[in-house]
């Protein structure tokens, strides 16, 4: 699998910092600086295309959880080992 910067720069986030919900202002920060931030939409579309390469699926996923109106976050271990 290859991801492209974004996309890596976008898993090290979420990896780096498990169950905690990074809100999508916070990952515009830590990715691209403050010169983004607000565009959810463009963060949505890196997240599908990062979800696309790891096999996960939005409606149930497995590495990349959704918090609507919030933001992102990876499951904790509890949760990885039920699903």
């Amino acid at each position: 699998m290859v991801l492209t910067p974004i996309e890596f720069r976008l898993l090290v986030e979420l990896s780096v910092n498990p169950v905690r919900v990074l809100s999508d202002d916070e990952l515009f920060r830590r990715i691209w600086g403050p010169v983004r931030s607000g565009k959810a939409h463009f963060l949505r579309s890196f997240v599908r295309m990062l979800r696309n390469k790891l096999g996960d699926k939005a409606k149930n996923p497995r590495y990349i959880l959704t918090h609507d109106c919030v933001g992102y976050r990876m499951p904790n271990r509890r949760e990885t080992d039920a699903g």
